[in-house]
């Protein structure tokens, strides 16, 4: 099945690209996949609002985009409070 990319899969990819993959097209969503999806349902274009994550994935043990990874880290974000 078609999705974005994140721990949950097997090799490093784009977390949140917002065109397609050209690499990986028939694994991998976009944004303008999703968005194209709606509207192919008869979504009201002006009723969709795309967003964007603010996080990312560190990945351990890879060569790189499109490679295996042995493991993830985190790290966490604190706002200021100033």
């Amino acid at each position: 099945m078609p999705q974005y990319a994140g721990g949950f899969n097997k090799i490093v990819r784009p977390t949140s690209n917002l065109l397609e993959d050209h690499v990986e097209l028939s694994s991998t969503y976009s944004g303008e996949r999703c968005v194209n999806y709606f509207l192919d349902q008869a979504a009201t274009a002006r009723k969709l609002v795309l967003g964007m994550p603010l996080y990312g994935t560190g990945w351990n043990g890879t060569e790189g985009m499109y490679s295996n990874w042995t493991s993830t880290y985190f790290t966490s974000y604190q706002q200021d409070g100033g």
